[in-house]
């Protein structure tokens, strides 16, 4: 608690009761309608711990409680029609006249006196503390006729308080706080607590000699800010600020200082604070806000190398990490590949793209423990030429694992910091073992889609083979019908008009039956394309698709031209060719 609030606060509590009884008092001030009635005048205050006296304008006492009498060890008969002002005298002899002058100063303007504390000595000598406090008594016409004095013995309670002084108490509380006590005026210091050596890493010393000195240490993005408000803290009753500082070894540590500003009347103001180091909480949120974006990012990526990069961004927003890339494992080869890389020059990326399993950097990251350069790997010394190229300060290797496995690599790296810090370290560790499902994930995912695309692309080839077989099919059977229609038709009609023998004649039937089962391809199809053709209809559609005359037909089939004539009409219109010029034997022969 801050030792001025706690002050206040403890002489609160002590006056309290006293006040209370002051703000009684106005609202009933005591009546002298019969200042001697000592029944009256006792109320109830014979029996109340604290001491109470009624005296007359001339410090005759009229009546005192038991509490009075206890604690100067004398009788009611003793005490009652002495001179009040003369006892106080004896036991308080430093302090009584200055009290006897503010009673006398009493009115009806003014019926109390201000709370009074006197040493007085008792009836055997020993010195004791008490706190009076005296109203005025009015009679009826609110003239003062006499006074009451209410009394406690406060001896105990400031004999506790002696055992310490205030710059004792002061000092234990602002040296034992885990924060920095701190107080200054408009041009010095006046206290910093020991705490900050140990967060600011810089002496007590420096900053009473320089108040402004430690500005120096606060980080280069937060200083701006921090000078405005300092400068202008005098003006500000409550200061609340946190920022960034930077320590003689280099580390990075967040400060949370609150402050106020204690006016003093006649003296100088003077701004007390407490300055706390909140690093560890800092960082926390920290890593839980790289989480969340991380997660954000990488569900919104739909390839490999998209969502690695992701997770290098992730990395790179951690204090001090300036470069890195992602490395993927071959987990047949065992080789490491850089897919992912920020930051980095193009030579020492050439230099790095790739690690056998047989180099050390590869041996290393299959041990699945991180590793840190230049404070712990040694193995990571062998690629010291091209780290001193790069100017690699600070060097991190985090495996990436899933189900135990190491399937990537995160390696990042510093420009410009000696090392890793430690909260560093945590939270790339942290992000490592969240990308190992991550990367595991879309691996499978990305190599699920390519073997979907392959399966497409195969089922979209046997289309194409089987399009192609089906048309080679139907242009060879299209070869033979033709080749059976030039060369053996015009025969088999020559034989029927010849004159054969019953035997010959039933051989021909067969073989024309036998070639018509094997040209019947296209008369199924065009019966099944229009079902409403006849049968002879479907024989002479099939003798105009190979260009015959409606004579020739006629005289195949041994019907007159007239009848094929009427035939050729149904075909057109059951094939809804009426009224159009398109040529019957075409369409016909499109049909296959």
């Amino acid at each position: 608690m801050d030792p001025v609030k706690k002050r206040r606060k403890t002489e609160t509590r002590e006056l309290y009761p006293i006040r209370s009884r002051r703000k009684t008092a106005k609202h009933t001030r005591p009546s002298a309608e019969d200042p001697h009635d000592e029944a009256a005048a006792a109320g109830g205050e014979e029996f109340r711990p604290d001491l109470v006296c009624r005296y007359a304008l001339d410090g005759t006492i009229l009546f005192v409680n038991e509490a009075f009498c206890r604690h100067f060890q004398r009788t009611n008969e003793e005490l009652v029609g002495e001179d009040f002002f003369r006892i106080m005298h004896d036991h308080a002899p430093d302090s009584s006249d200055r009290r006897i002058a503010s009673l006398r100063c009493l009115d009806r303007n003014v019926a109390a006196a201000p709370v009074c504390e006197v040493r007085v000595v008792d009836a055997e000598g020993r010195v004791a503390r008490q706190q009076w406090m005296d109203l005025a008594v009015f009679d009826e016409k609110g003239v003062v006729v006499g006074f009451q004095s209410v009394g406690r013995d406060i001896t105990e309670e400031r004999t506790c308080e002696g055992c310490f002084s205030r710059e004792e108490v002061f000092q234990a509380l602002a040296d034992n706080l885990r924060e920095v006590f701190w107080v200054r005026s408009r041009e010095k210091i006046l206290y910093v607590g020991p705490v900050y050596e140990e967060i600011w890493g810089r002496s007590r010393e420096s900053l009473y000699e320089d108040p402004s000195s430690f500005l120096g240490s606060v980080h280069p993005d937060d200083r701006e800010r921090v000078l405005e408000r300092f400068m202008f803290e005098n003006q500000e009753a409550e200061m609340n600020l946190e920022f960034r500082i930077i320590r003689t070894d280099g580390s990075i540590r967040w400060i949370h200082t609150r402050s106020v500003l204690l006016t003093g009347g006649d003296e100088e103001d003077r701004t007390v604070g407490i300055a706390a180091d909140i690093t560890e909480r800092k960082n926390a949120e920290t890593l839980l806000r790289l989480q969340r974006d991380l997660a954000v990012a990488v569900g919104s990526a739909t390839e490999t190398i998209e969502g690695l990069n992701c997770v290098l961004d992730v990395a790179l927003q951690m204090e001090g990490i300036d470069s890195g890339g992602i490395y993927l494992v071959d987990g047949k080869t065992g080789e490491f590949r850089l897919a992912s890389h920020k930051g980095l020059s193009p030579r020492f990326v050439e230099c790095a793209s790739r690690y056998d399993s047989t180099t050390p950097e590869a041996q290393l990251a299959m041990r699945g423990e991180p590793s840190y350069w230049p404070s712990e790997s040694a193995v990571l010394d062998s690629c010291g030429p091209a780290i001193e190229e790069e100017k690699l300060t600070a060097v991190a290797m985090i495996p990436v694992r899933c189900e135990g496995n190491v399937i990537a690599l995160l390696n990042v790296g510093s420009h410009t910091r000696p090392g890793i810090p430690a909260a560093t370290r945590s939270a790339l560790e942290t992000i490592a073992a969240y990308t190992g499902s991550i990367v595991a994930r879309m691996m499978a995912q990305e190599a699920l889609r390519h073997n979907s695309e392959l399966l497409q692309e195969t089922v979209t080839a046997l289309k194409v083979l089987l399009r192609q077989r089906d048309e080679e099919k139907a242009e060879f059977e299209e070869g033979i019908l033709n080749n059976l229609k030039l060369l053996v038709y015009p025969y088999l009609n020559r034989l029927k008009s010849g004159r054969l023998s019953p035997d010959q004649a039933e051989c021909l039937l067969h073989l024309e039956s036998r070639l018509e089962g094997i040209t019947s391809q296209f008369v199924g199809r065009l019966s099944k394309a229009n079902p409403d053709l006849t049968p002879t209809e479907i024989k002479v559609a099939d003798l105009i698709r190979d260009g015959r005359t409606s004579k020739e037909i006629a005289t195949l089939l041994n019907l007159s031209e007239g009848t094929i004539m009427f035939h050729r009409e149904n075909i057109r219109k059951k094939l809804d060719l009426q009224h159009t010029r398109v040529n019957l034997a075409s369409y016909l022969r499109s049909l296959g």
